[in-house]
């Protein structure tokens, strides 16, 4: 410490760092010079217009410059050099020679410290030689941290005080732990039971949704039934319109049967001529010229008195074989699914429920056969009268029910029993290792193909699988 007396007769002591720094003197508030550690005389004061900033030169001479010159420079009278005028902070840091004083040079580090620092912030839990790392706290550290008392025993510390969320405010409160263990068994945890139960494989509810009877009846599937009636009912003075309404049929066994919908399909669907006109189309109409072609093609070599019953014979054949068929061509996508043994494995892999498909087929026919053909003939012989347009628009609009309650139930048939049925190209079973397409790095170039719909397309398909891999 510097001690050193005021003017005023104040003794002011100042440390040893402050040595030729100014300060205000407590009791009479003069601003004066801090005298060096070997200067016996006192705090000189600093009048107006006196030197304030002295500080020497490389080649030993001492200038003495005002305040208002700090941060300048200033050239030596007796050596001609430059120097910089220090502020009076920079006065302390400046030796008598004109130098700067040099700082004392740091303790020297404790060399262990560095390897506790490695041990503690380091993530390997295992020594070099794989031995573990005792993670716990010592009593050396528990105490360089500040610790007044460290519990050994097992006594628990007085309650601290209470502590609160800086967020929320809330107050924190400890929480409760059990100190024995609780066993549960196992069987007694009740089990999440699924709340579709339509979405399980195999299960019963999948065939046990509403009724395609009350679906049919939603006002969505009335508008599709109705879009069908109007065609039909243009189908009965124009051919052309009648078209698309034979492949809406092949459309809803599709839709309810592979597709997996609940729903009927919007009448033509996408508008896609080859998918869902042409080729559902000609489905349909493939499946009518197997199972009803040969009363057309036998039918007129039948001798007379047994042409009648025998074109009944075929005919009821034809409505026996028809479900299957029907359900082969739409769904199957080849036409080697058509040869008969397969078709007599469709109807074995039904079973008894083939039997109400068969019943449907016969309502429709025989409302087809009343409305189109016997009505009008017993209304014209007997009365000379036409069939009501009324009436013939009610039959026409039942008939169109029925027949979409019956592709409906193929569709369900598909789903229930396809893999069951003795089809081919079904299923790809490869005979080389798998080869996985190239991808591209356009995000676009990646996108799935979509599922064909044509048979033709599907058999085109198939066989450039098979070429490939023989």
């Amino acid at each position: 410490m510097i001690s050193f007396d005021c003017q005023c007769g104040c003794k002011l002591e100042v440390p040893l760092d402050q040595a030729g720094g100014l300060i205000d003197c407590p009791e009479c508030g003069k601003m004066l010079e801090v005298p060096g550690p070997g200067d016996s005389q006192g705090g000189k004061p600093v009048e107006d217009g006196g030197f304030l900033i002295r500080f020497p030169c490389r080649c030993g001479h001492q200038f003495a410059v005002p305040p208002d010159q700090a941060s300048l420079q200033i050239q030596c009278p007796a050596c001609g050099l430059l120097c910089d005028v220090p502020s009076l902070d920079e006065l302390r840091s400046f030796e008598e020679d004109g130098t700067l004083r040099m700082s004392e040079a740091p303790p020297p580090t404790d060399p262990a410290e560095f390897d506790q620092m490695v041990r503690v912030y380091s993530k390997d839990k295992q020594e070099p030689d794989g031995t573990d790392i005792d993670l716990r706290q010592s009593m050396d550290l528990i105490e360089l941290a500040g610790s007044d008392e460290v519990h050994v025993t097992g006594e628990l510390p007085a309650p601290a005080a209470p502590k609160y969320d800086p967020e929320t405010g809330e107050l924190l409160r400890p929480l409760d732990v059990a100190g024995e263990e609780q066993h549960v068994n196992p069987a007694d945890i009740p089990l999440a039971k699924p709340t579709l139960d339509y979405a399980r494989l195999n299960s019963p509810q999948a065939e046990k949704r509403i009724s395609p009877a009350i679906e049919l009846l939603k006002p969505v599937n009335l508008v599709t039934q109705g879009f069908a009636l109007l065609f039909a009912l243009a189908g009965s003075f124009f051919l052309i319109p009648g078209i698309p309404v034979i492949a809406h049929f092949s459309n809803v066994i599709e839709d309810i049967g592979p597709d997996d919908r609940d729903e009927l399909p919007r009448f033509l669907r996408d508008f896609s001529f080859s998918q869902d006109i042409f080729f559902p189309c000609m489905y349909f109409m493939q499946s009518i010229l197997f199972c009803f072609g040969p009363v057309l093609f036998f039918g007129r070599f039948i001798p007379g008195d047994a042409r009648i019953p025998g074109v009944l014979a075929l005919t009821v054949l034809g409505i026996i074989f028809f479900p299957a068929v029907l359900l082969t061509s739409t769904t199957s996508g080849a036409l080697d699914n058509l040869r008969p043994d397969r078709v007599f494995g469709v109807i074995a892999a039904i079973g008894g429920r083939y039997i109400l498909l068969i019943l449907m087929m016969l309502a429709v026919v025989a409302i087809d056969i009343f409305r189109s053909g016997v009505l009008q003939f017993i209304l014209f012989a007997k009365w000379r009268l036409r069939t009501p347009f009324v009436a013939e628009v009610g039959m026409l609009a039942v008939e169109m029910y029925l027949m979409h309650y019956f592709c409906w139930s193929l569709g369900l048939t598909w789903r229930k029993f396809h893999d069951r049925f003795p089809w081919v190209f079904q299923r790809f079973i490869p005979s080389s290792p798998r080869r996985f397409p190239q991808t591209s790095r356009n995000p676009a170039n990646n996108k799935r193909a979509p599922r064909p719909r044509g048979w033709a397309q599907r058999l085109k398909n198939t066989t450039a699988e098979k070429s490939a891999d023989g």
